[in-house]
């Protein structure tokens, strides 16, 4: 009977997430569509119940993914509390490629995050939420030079269904972005990304993640909207204490 009932829930909860998705691509006809893709490599370790530890680095291109867009390097940490609650801290060093203006070439930006994010079973199904406050500032470059830190909040919900006998479980989820300046008093919602996708684990402590993520920006003198092919590797390392 639960099962039953989550399986309704996750169909539902994806039509509608869906249906959103064709809705909002309809508006902004206007807008540039891009295809990009992402590929990243994760090691975590895991030392106890409580806490994680991670280093990632990531590739990303864009303009139809043949020209280099960032590449950066991570580290973080996470620690359950309580209730499927988890605190989480990252550090992003990031090298991005500005190929628009008469400025051009690479920049470095470093980026710092705080997470909270909630996990929550219900049968056979999961649902996840992820609020995150993240703050990047471009490396060199001061504010009577035009660097402002931009920051931002993010809402990120989604869901995964755990089918019997079905290692490729399928996870929908939607996400908003809120920017800030202080330096301005600038406080808008700026975009939004939809995820559909699987991961698939192997033996061991490898899993493997394929993503198509839509993201659209919006609030901008050039409304965007990136398609977005998003694979990751992630190998998993748990102490045996």
């Amino acid at each position: 009977m639960g099962s039953s009932n989550s399986k309704k829930v996750f169909r539902l909860s994806s039509v509608i997430l869906v249906s959103v998705f064709f809705v909002l691509t309809g508006f902004g006809q206007q807008s540039q569509d891009d295809f990009n893709s992402w590929s990243a490599l994760e090691f975590k370790y895991k030392p106890n119940k409580k806490w994680d530890f991670g280093i990632e680095t990531q590739f990303r291109l864009k303009e139809e993914a043949s020209t280099v867009d960032a590449y950066f390097g991570q580290i973080d940490v996470s620690r359950d509390l309580w209730f499927g609650l988890k605190l989480g801290m990252g550090l992003r060093y990031i090298r991005e490629n500005d190929n628009q203006g008469r400025v051009q070439g690479y920049e470095n930006h470093v980026r710092y995050q705080i997470d909270l994010s909630h996990k929550y079973k219900i049968a056979r199904m999961v649902f996840k939420s992820r609020l995150r406050y993240q703050n990047k500032n471009e490396l060199g470059i001061s504010n009577q030079e035009g660097d402002i830190p931009v920051q931002r909040m993010r809402l990120k919900v989604g869901s995964i269904y755990n089918f019997r006998k079905w290692k490729l479980d399928p996870e929908i989820s939607g996400e908003i972005f809120n920017k800030f300046k202080k330096a301005t008093n600038n406080n808008e919602f700026d975009k939004y990304r939809i995820n559909i996708g699987t991961s698939y684990d192997f033996k061991g402590n490898g899993r493997l993640s394929v993503f198509y993520r839509f993201e659209n920006e919006f609030n901008t003198a050039n409304q965007l909207r990136y398609h977005i092919l998003f694979f990751k590797y992630r190998y998993m390392l748990k102490s045996k204490g």
